[in-house]
């Protein structure tokens, strides 16, 4: 089952706002006055950067028709970290209303696979600080509803069991 990012109203208005953020700290970057004071720009600068994150990942769920949740009997494959979570691997999915928690019986064996260094390296220190599982997938950027999604991804956990 391929599962699409859903591009709702709520999407739209992220989208909209982080690109105003962005316009707003371009504008008081370049009008502020820094003498001798260079942790005010650093401060500017790092807010920028996480802004224009978010808005890079917003924009590529628009730009990108590639399905988002790819779901069957072996495996789930999570667009946002490009892994194939195995079944076998995947202690339970937890859902806490706005996120999936993908909570599996060894984190650390996927977070060494991802490809982006400094996801590893954030994911790491998360799962290290938190004990919690750094996988997490926006219900709202799915579209599907989420019961449908729940009751489907227990179908297939219940396939996988019953075929091993």
């Amino acid at each position: 089952m391929n599962l699409y990012s859903k591009s709702n109203g709520k999407f739209y208005i992220q989208l909209v706002f982080s690109l105003l953020a962005i316009i707003w700290m371009i504008g008081v970057f370049k009008g502020a006055q820094f003498s001798h004071n260079y942790f005010i720009p650093a401060i500017w600068l790092g807010l920028s950067c996480i802004i224009w994150v978010q808005f890079a990942r917003l924009l590529a769920v628009v730009v990108n028709r590639k399905p988002m949740l790819i779901i069957n009997e072996s495996f789930v494959f999570v667009r946002k970290y490009n892994l194939k979570f195995l079944w076998s691997d995947i202690d339970e999915m937890v859902n806490d209303g706005t996120m999936l928690h993908i909570v599996l019986y060894d984190p650390l064996v996927y977070l060494d696979r991802m490809p982006n260094l400094f996801s590893q390296i954030y994911g790491k220190l998360y799962f290290t600080v938190t004990q919690n599982t750094p996988f997490k997938i926006r219900l709202d950027l799915i579209d599907i509803h989420k019961n449908a999604l729940l009751e489907t991804l227990n179908n297939y956990s219940i396939a996988s069991e019953q075929k091993t």
